[in-house]
């Protein structure tokens, strides 16, 4: 009888895991990354960074980034920006 309590907690513990992965996955929380994961998304960030050192050679200066850079994209051909234009 000891053995089939054993299994019942068996049985038990692994529906409570599945129900948390469920429950995690509902709610937004992201699982661990695997290791294929980890890899494509240092991948990527490499080639971002490529990427972006060949814009800034192009251009001849850095890209802003930042708040610095919802700043430049923000401005209007007028040459104010969104929150020069509440101000007022």
């Amino acid at each position: 009888n000891s053995e089939a309590t054993g299994k019942e907690r068996s049985v038990l513990s692994r529906v409570e895991k599945q129900r948390t992965q469920r429950e995690k996955a509902m709610s937004g929380i992201t699982v661990t990354p695997t290791q294929q994961e980890k890899s494509a998304a240092r991948d990527l960030r490499r080639e971002t960074k490529k990427e972006e050192e060949k814009v800034e050679a192009q251009k001849g200066s850095h890209l802003k980034k930042g708040a610095e850079r919802v700043e430049e994209r923000s401005r209007s051909s007028d040459g104010k920006s969104a929150g020069d234009k509440q101000d007022m």
